[in-house]
């Protein structure tokens, strides 16, 4: 049986670069940069499964729980990782 591990992403702009920043207390060393907000969505789940591994979990899928509107860019959201029974 799989177990499900929710995991809080923050999203920051930088206000001189305008370069995006996910960062989560929920997963240690989890920092991903961006330039839009579509490569910030395809980055993050990538990193998040990476992490992950690197903690000895056997990842199934990683999505995002929910959608956010296109124009918000800030702000926080969850990710959903299924992992493989142990």
């Amino acid at each position: 049986m799989s177990t499900v591990r929710e995991i809080r992403i923050t999203v920051m702009r930088h206000q001189d670069t305008n370069a995006l920043f996910a960062v989560s207390e929920d997963l240690k060393g989890l920092m991903v940069q961006a330039m839009t907000h579509e490569e910030l969505q395809e980055r993050v789940p990538v990193v998040v499964r990476d992490l992950l591994e690197l903690q000895g979990a056997s990842v199934e899928s990683v999505e995002r729980k929910e959608k956010a509107p296109p124009a918000f860019v800030c702000g926080t959201y969850m990710m959903r990782a299924q992992l493989a029974a142990a």
